[in-house]
């Protein structure tokens, strides 16, 4: 986190306002107020939340989250923070997890990062079958960051693994969060090499 992105513990607000991409309702940041103050109380990391219904309104997908039988959405506070980029709050002394680079990608920007993978990436991890499935896992509300292949991003801004990942976000439409491992000199900027949003069909799923 630089010095000039709020802290999602002290500006939870701020935090989804400004660090967050692309940016969330207002109800994403009181909502990461209630999971920062039950995580602050020690409460499991596994405990199942019903998502609010101010969250629910905004039409705005919440990975992750599933639903029970009488119809309610629900999501373990480890996962809700997760869509936050914040789980190290739940552990601040495990540096192995505070490191996990978490990043959630819209449809539209993982097209766009699929398509800068050269052929001999695309003729070599390419697995339609490996798509459907994981695919059907995030429309499910099954998707696990931690059970998918990561993005990984050479110093030329290419993608070079985690092709499945992204196209099947692309097939389910849906944002989702994966780990991802960028060597670009500044990932905060869009690498020159990156294509600009291209036709949902130049990878499509075959």
């Amino acid at each position: 986190m630089s010095d000039t992105t709020p802290d999602p513990a002290a500006d939870p607000l701020g935090y989804v306002r400004e660090a967050i991409w692309p940016p969330l309702p207002t109800a994403f940041g009181v909502w990461l107020g209630d999971l920062v103050h039950r995580a602050r109380a020690g409460a499991d990391p596994d405990l199942e939340l019903a998502v609010p219904d101010a969250v629910l309104d905004t039409g705005v997908p919440v990975p992750l989250s599933g639903t029970t039988p009488d119809g309610t959405t629900t999501i373990t506070l480890a996962r809700a923070l997760t869509l936050f980029h914040a789980d190290h709050l739940l552990f601040p002394d495990d540096p192995e997890h505070s490191a996990d680079p978490v990043v959630i990608y819209e449809p539209g920007v993982a097209l766009t990062l699929a398509n800068t993978a050269d052929m001999i990436t695309v003729s070599g991890a390419h697995d339609p079958a490996t798509v459907s499935e994981l695919a059907e896992r995030l429309t499910g509300g099954q998707w696990d960051y931690r059970l998918v292949a990561a993005v990984r991003i050479d110093q030329e801004g290419r993608l070079t693994g985690g092709l499945n990942t992204l196209l099947a976000i692309v097939l389910a439409n849906r944002p989702a969060p994966a780990l991802t491992y960028d060597l670009t000199p500044d990932p905060a900027d869009h690498p020159l090499t990156w294509r600009g949003p291209a036709d949902r069909g130049t990878l499509e799923h075959r």
